[in-house]
């Protein structure tokens, strides 16, 4: 047996999953997180300062992201991971100091940390749910809701057909003109693919979909959530105040903060291709960068 690891530099969080791999390499995504491997989170948060209005990586973050990733070096040590892959997304992808930033922390922490392009996030999150057994085919639009940017591929039958990058986010909400005509383009662009190619599937991915899907679903083992469900919870926890949804709805602080902002993009791009319903599966960056590494 072997063991492999993928770290995930996000907008809102930094994450590392550790994965143990049979002789004959093989990924599975088990829907409860941890169940079969490592997984930590540390909710650092670098898109507050990509997205406020610093619009750099300020010291504090920082040194933030480089201790966490020295314990995560130190639990791959531990845990005799024998390969891994460390990939940045939106917050340090904009940031203007991203790339500086990127190379000193991992100079300094052993890790080599990539600041990836919005095409390979797409392409780590179809990864991700392509690897799992008994995938939906047919017309997928795939939608990846982070704190900086929506990322949004479509597939026929496997093939990708469409990949674009909204500068919509879950904490990107400083320039109002520019997220309406983000909102703008979504409905737009969309649009003309649902003319095009019928009716559509919508998976989901980031910003916490899985788990919101599970705190809804009557059935716990189901992971679909209907658009009229989403927009209910979303006017339920827009006029609270984060402390509010957190009792309520046993968020943590960081996703309570955030969890309004994400739904309300999520039901955007559902209405925008006449999703009925968004298949919430627990697939990601993370996910993808294992089955990168196990195929």
């Amino acid at each position: 047996m072997q063991k492999v690891a993928a770290i995930d530099v996000g907008s809102n969080a930094v994450r590392l999953l550790i994965r143990e791999i049979g002789e004959t390499p093989s990924f599975f995504v088990s829907d409860d997180e941890g169940k079969d491997g490592v997984l930590l989170r540390e909710p650092i948060r670098l898109g507050a300062d990509t997205y406020g209005s610093m619009h750099r990586i300020g010291p504090e973050k920082e040194e933030a992201l480089l201790q966490t990733l020295l314990n995560f070096r130190q639990k791959m040590y531990q845990e005799g991971v024998s390969s891994y892959r460390a990939c940045a997304t939106a917050s340090l992808r904009d940031a203007e100091n991203g790339e500086i930033v990127a190379r000193r922390v991992s100079q300094h922490s052993g890790i080599q940390l990539e600041v990836i392009t919005s095409e390979e996030e797409s392409a780590l999150v179809r990864k991700s749910y392509f690897a799992r057994p008994c995938t939906e085919r047919g017309v997928l639009l795939f939608a990846d809701v982070g704190g900086g940017s929506t990322d949004v591929s479509l597939t026929v039958d496997g093939d990708v057909v469409y990949v674009h990058s909204f500068r919509l986010g879950s904490l990107n909400k400083e320039n109002a003109a520019l997220r309406a005509e983000e909102f703008e383009a979504v409905k737009a662009e969309l649009g003309t693919l649902r003319e095009q190619y019928g009716p559509i599937c919508m998976v989901g991915s980031g910003g916490g979909i899985h788990k919101i899907c599970k705190k809804l679903a009557a059935d716990p083992s189901d992971d679909h959530l209907s658009t009229t469900a989403l927009l209910e919870l979303y006017r339920r926890l827009e006029p609270l105040s984060v402390e509010e949804r957190m009792a309520q709805f046993q968020l943590k602080r960081d996703r309570a903060e955030v969890v309004a902002e994400t739904l309300s993009i999520f039901y955007v791009l559902a209405c925008s291709v006449r999703a009925k319903t968004i298949h919430a599966p627990r697939i990601g960056v993370r996910d993808g960068i294992i089955a990168s590494l196990v195929s």
